[in-house]
């Protein structure tokens, strides 16, 4: 990716403040991905599945998913919309060649039936700033890198996303600020396709902004190049602390890494600069989430760590915990039901240090 040129978010916050000599909490979100493709070009997934054009069933595919595909994540945000937490939610990408699939299995009888009742009784779900629960972000419909293709391929991706999601789910479920890219894969050269297709915020992995930092520790035991160092174009006071209780070869930057930001893409042609907010997703704490969701990631092993660094009660901490939501662990049973219980008995004895809160509640809170 090109330099991240990145302005920290500076205005005055409306949230709630920590008490005087304490640190606020650091708030918690999440991003539940469901994804399938379509298997095989201009048929349906019903007749690829008859053509048995694979070795395996792509019905079955999706029939081992129903959980997560019709109930599951509504399931665990009702659990916390009735514990009384105000601003817990999650976002989820429901991918629309997903969306197709499905359709198309319900309306051949396979399967699904009904699908869309949960989904669509959620989008009434409100936290406490009147924003959706389940925020169905924008994305593109059939899962482009979308630093890899045209700007104008980028916005019919994403009006083709928004039209299917309007379709199956109503108006509101479509009207989304955020946008999660494909593979987390974010460039600077997306922005002004993306601020032209009426998106304010973008989820981006973490280590963009580590690795845009001056002081980058890079080890090559984070599996990437070293940075350019061009690219390293940031210089925000920050502490870099190694992780412990979990798979994190690189030391990860407490707070600059953990608050959103604005990226900036100026046109070489024009000279023109227009900016987009970068919500960084935690990179080793979600991989962690998706083994298995509170339990398989240490959540206070892990976030204490970084605790003592949460010190702006304008700008708190955000942990972003993003992966599947239908593979492995972090689509499971227990991911939705048992863990969340727990995530949120935790939550409910630390009120003051951790906070679960949808990216819309916080950007709104945390401006």
């Amino acid at each position: 990716m090109g330099a991240l040129a990145l302005l920290l978010l500076m205005a005055p916050a409306r949230g709630v403040f920590a008490a005087e000599g304490a640190n606020p909490p650091i708030h918690i979100a999440f991003l539940w991905h469901l994804h399938q493709p379509i298997y095989w070009p201009y048929e349906t997934v019903v007749e690829t599945e008859d053509a048995h054009r694979y070795s395996f069933s792509v019905l079955d595919v999706h029939l081992q998913r129903i959980g997560p595909y019709t109930a599951w994540p509504m399931d665990a945000v009702a659990a916390g919309m009735n514990a009384g937490l105000a601003h817990l939610g999650a976002q989820v990408s429901l991918s629309g060649s997903l969306i197709e699939n499905l359709n198309e299995i319900e309306r051949a009888g396979r399967g699904f039936a009904n699908w869309k009742a949960r989904w669509r009784e959620a989008m009434s779900w409100k936290t406490v700033r009147n924003h959706p629960r389940i925020d169905l972000v924008a994305f593109g419909y059939h899962h482009p890198l979308m630093g890899l293709i045209p700007p104008e391929e980028i916005g019919r991706q994403i009006a083709l996303h928004r039209k299917m999601l309007e379709e199956n789910f109503g108006r509101e479920a479509a009207a989304s600020k955020g946008f999660f890219p494909p593979e987390t894969a974010f460039s600077s050269r997306m922005i002004p396709a993306l601020l032209d297709a009426g998106i304010e915020w973008v989820i981006i992995d973490s280590i963009h902004l580590e690795r845009a930092h001056q002081d980058y520790p890079y080890t090559p035991a984070s599996n990437l190049y070293p940075p350019n160092p061009a690219d390293q174009r940031n210089d925000a006071p920050t502490a870099w602390v190694q992780l412990t209780n979990i798979w994190a070869p690189s030391k990860v930057a407490a707070p600059f890494a953990y608050r959103p930001h604005y990226a900036a893409h100026t046109d070489p042609e024009t000279g023109i600069t227009r900016k987009i907010i970068v919500v960084p997703a935690a990179r080793y704490e979600g991989n962690e989430d998706a083994r298995g969701g509170f339990g398989a990631l240490q959540y206070e092993q892990v976030m204490s760590q970084y605790e003592a660094y949460n010190t702006d009660p304008r700008h708190p901490m955000l942990v972003v915990l993003h992966h599947d939501g239908d593979n492995f662990g972090g689509g499971s049973d227990a991911y939705y039901h048992s863990n969340f219980d727990d995530f949120i008995a935790w939550l409910q004895a630390n009120p003051d240090r951790f906070v679960c809160t949808t990216i819309q509640d916080y950007l709104d809170m945390f401006p």
